[in-house]
């Protein structure tokens, strides 16, 4: 009888049951710590025979009181944060690049005995230099909402990404941030975001600045005499920091565009390598998945919030969910799924009216379920309420248990909102045409809800559908380094260095000065070869190139296949122990 080392078997067992543990739930929990032990048992596992496997290594486990969770990383952060956040105001950073524009002050006046017409020719000048936003609107972008309408919510400022941003972040401009409660890099990343949504606008804003600086800077050439020269030699350099500014400017938009065009270019080239394209053009083509990411999380938090009766109360139920759920979950799937996107968001819509106050309040009812059942409960109704944009999603050729995964999020949302952010507030005293936003844990869990599902409709989006044609190959002519996808085209031998994905030999050191005695040297490889290693069955190893993206394993997976091929080999009978 054959029968593996000890070692190997219990490597066999701990692969086994790793596999068998992947949850389908977004939590677990010893059920006796329950009320109702039994209930919570059958209803647990009805989801383990209809719930998908998650995925965890795209989510973040978090231990919340008895509970394990399992959420987006970018919500567990968010929720991290809150905990600590405050009490003292975050900062805004200023931008920069335009220094000049912020400090500008023209000092000029007409000289003495001047003829009339250079009174005309200096309020010309005044004019031309009034507006100098243009190059603010660049280094701070989300400038722009502070010339929103208040409180305006109508079909045209939900039916665009920049209207929607517009409507919210007005509204959330007069609350400064707690300190600590986003991450360092959430200013540059929001304006980021916001030059490539408006890119179109603050491109024409830059080219009717650049028209205005130049017709001043014509008024002073010939005009000049019209002005005390110095006073005329100063306006003069300072009009002329403002156009380097701008032309910086100018100079910041179009990088951001390129290299968004590029980062998006080497995506599709990854998705290409698993045999996947996105359905498209998707709009804003230099946004990267992370920048619709980013959207999809904001958004969809502060809308769904939003829907709830946060920050801008409507006082009624239907327009809140017209116009915050309907409209900016359009606006999320079509940045990232054009058609099929904003499709998916009617179906979130269509399942809002199936409430779920019974599990909202964690247990802190009386006469209620208790936590757990109302944790277990929430996360059913999460399910139900992706269920028909998930199978919609399914059957135009995309896997949908990235969004399935960010709707039974609901439940951990408000359990852990509930247990751990009891006490968080945020613009909780927002006065007419306002309304708190987030002034207790339901206001938590709705807006994490929002976030959730939000990164889980784009995540499913972004991945794509099948191409129909084979996996696009990655390494092609290349021996080693980086693939571009997070994956390695090989590892070059010892004593050799990968350089621009060839594995190059260095030559051999100088011979030692003739003795006499002879020393025999090592033999080197052909100048310009690949060095190898030399292997015990007479073959060599130099570099590793995997034939798809697809295909490689995990390299302690393979390091047990061939540890039990060995193990075999040497047990067959005949072979002694």
């Amino acid at each position: 009888m054959l029968r593996p080392k000890p070692l190997v078997a219990v490597a066999v067992s701990l692969w086994c049951s790793s596999a068998v543990a992947q949850p389908r739930w977004p939590f677990e929990f010893d059920v006796n710590v329950g009320v109702d032990p039994a209930g919570l048992k059958t209803e647990i596992a009805a989801g383990n025979a209809r719930l998908p496997l998650l995925d965890t290594s795209t989510l973040a486990p978090h231990q919340s009181a008895a509970v394990t969770l399992w959420m987006w990383p970018d919500v567990d952060r968010l929720m991290t944060s809150a905990s600590a956040a405050g009490p003292s105001a975050m900062p805004w950073p200023d931008g920069t690049g335009c220094a000049a524009h912020a400090a500008f002050a023209l000092s000029l006046n007409v000289a003495s005995g001047a003829p009339a017409s250079c009174s005309d020719a200096l309020a010309n000048v005044r004019e031309a230099l009034l507006d100098r936003e243009a190059c603010r609107e660049v280094a701070e972008p989300e400038r722009f909402v502070l010339g929103a309408k208040p409180a305006a919510v109508d079909l045209a400022s939900t039916s665009s990404l920049e209207g929607l941003v517009g409507l919210c972040g007005e509204a959330l401009s007069h609350h400064p941030l707690p300190t600590g409660l986003v991450a360092p890099q959430f200013v540059d990343t929001l304006r980021t975001v916001l030059l490539k949504i408006r890119a179109a606008r603050l491109l024409q804003r830059i080219d009717e600045a650049e028209g205005r600086y130049t017709s001043a800077s014509l008024s002073f050439d010939q005009k000049s005499a019209c002005f005390d020269g110095a006073a005329l030699a100063s306006a003069k350099a300072k009009l002329a920091t403002l156009t380097t500014e701008l032309a910086g400017a100018r100079a910041r938009l179009a990088k951001v565009e390129a290299d968004g065009v590029s980062a998006r270019t080497s995506e599709e080239r990854c998705l290409a390598a698993r045999g996947r394209t996105r359905k498209g053009p998707l709009p804003f083509p230099s946004l990267t998945r992370e920048e619709r990411l980013f959207v999809a999380f904001w958004l969809g938090g502060i809308y769904w919030r939003m829907r709830g009766g946060g920050l801008i109360p409507l006082g009624s139920t239907q327009q809140a969910r017209f116009f915050f759920l309907q409209q900016p979950f359009a606006r999320i799937g079509e940045l990232s799924g054009t058609t099929d996107g904003a499709d998916a968001a009617f179906q979130l819509y269509l399942a809002v009216f199936e409430g779920w106050g019974q599990w909202m309040d964690m247990g802190t009812t009386p006469g209620g379920g208790d936590k757990y059942a109302d944790l277990v409960g929430m996360t059913g109704r999460g399910e139900r309420q992706v269920k028909a944009a998930a199978q919609l999603l399914q059957s135009r050729g995309y896997d949908p248990r990235a969004l399935q995964a960010g709707g039974l999020q609901m439940g951990p949302c408000y359990f852990r909102a509930f247990e751990e952010l009891p006490a968080f507030r945020y613009a909780p005293n927002a006065t007419t045409p306002y309304g708190p936003f987030i002034e207790g844990p339901t206001a938590v869990g709705e807006f994490c809800s929002g976030a959730s599902i939000g990164v889980g409709l784009t995540r499913t989006l972004l991945d794509g559908v099948p191409s129909g044609s084979p996996a696009a190959p990655l390494c092609v002519g290349q021996q080693c380094g980086d693939d571009g996808c997070g994956g390695s085209c090989g590892v070059c031998a010892a004593g050799s260095s990968c350089e621009q994905g060839s594995c190059v030999t260095p030559p051999p050191a100088p011979s030692p000065p003739a003795s006499t005695s002879t020393v025999p040297q090592p033999s080197a490889p052909a100048d310009g070869g690949v060095a190898v290693d030399a292997a015990p069955n007479g073959g060599a190893c130099a570099c590793s190139v995997p034939t798809s993206h697809h295909a490689r394993r995990a390299p302690w997976f393979e390091g047990l296949v061939l540890g039990l091929a060995g193990l075999w080999r040497r047990r067959r009978p005949g072979r002694g122990a």
